[in-house]
Parts: structure tokens; sequence; C-alpha cells
């Protein structure tokens, strides 16, 4: 809202940067970076008169009824998703997306403990001597072709 009621509103008042010049990278540039200055200078002016420049213009959000409004959205949304859990509580992992189901047999949530326990296996050994098996890697949740928790992806209706 800053760059929108301060910037812009200065670039097009007379002798704002799009009346009467063209516009070119320079221009924009050194105007962006000249309005702090200018922002500050005209404050200091404001504050010696003892008046300040104010229009009545307000931008949309921040009228009265545009917060009660969105207020009350928030609520609604709030009570429709204290019924409607979209995070039901569940020990197994599972696609948002598909709603496919890992089983006991997923472990890429615990791919860091799986590493260091193959990694504990392989130290001190020559190549020869290594024997990793296969309970010993991450299975990712894509390795499982298909096992629905549910009968279609997730989907909500605001019912």
């Amino acid at each position: 809202m800053t760059i929108e009621q301060v910037l812009k509103r200065a670039m097009k008042t007379s002798g704002g940067l799009t009346r009467g010049r063209g516009i070119t990278e320079s221009v924009v540039s050194r105007w962006v970076l000249g309005m702090p200055g200018c922002s500050e200078i005209t404050q200091h002016f404001e504050t010696f008169c003892g008046m300040t420049y104010t229009t009545i213009e307000q931008h949309v959000e921040l009228r009265m009824s545009r917060q009660l409004r969105d207020n009350k959205d928030v609520d609604t949304l709030l009570q429709w998703l204290t019924v409607h859990n979209p995070m039901p509580s569940n020990q197994e992992l599972m696609s948002i997306a598909t709603g496919v189901g890992g089983g006991n047999t997923i472990n890429s949530d615990s791919a860091v403990e799986v590493g260091t326990t193959a990694m504990k296996k392989i130290l001190g050994k020559t190549f020869g001597d290594i024997h990793l098996h296969r309970k010993d890697k991450v299975l990712p949740l894509s390795s499982v072709s298909s096992n629905p928790i549910r009968s279609s992806p997730l989907v909500w209706s605001m019912n």
C-alpha cells in the first residue's frame, strides 16, 4: 500500500515522473532513489508550517466495512475447519494429493536413522566385506503402487 499510495501518487502529480518527460530506466532509478530525501524534506516543511498533506481517498482494504466483512469470513472459515478437520490424525504416511497410504513398510520419515544404521555397518570394513540388505534402504511413498486410505483424493466441500 505504501508504494501504491506514495510513489504512484507522486509519480502522477504535476512535476512527477509521468508529466512532460519520457520514462527511461535512468529517469526511473533517479526518481525512485531521490524519493526518500524528497519525502523527508516534505515532512519537515509540513511540520514547520503546521500543515499536513492528506487526501480523503482511503484504500478499500482499510475501510471499516471491509475489515468487518473480512473478520466475519475468517470466523466462518475457522468454524468450518473446526468441524471438518483437514489434517486427520493418522499414524502412517499418506500422500495429500492422491490419498495413497504408505503402510508400515514406508520409512522415508526416518531416513536419517536408516542411513546412520547403514553407515555404522559399513565403517571399518573393506569393500568386499560390506553386505547391506534390502531392509537397510529407505522406501519413499512413491514406491507404493496403490493402497488408498480414501476412495479419492482429498476433496473438501464448503457445506
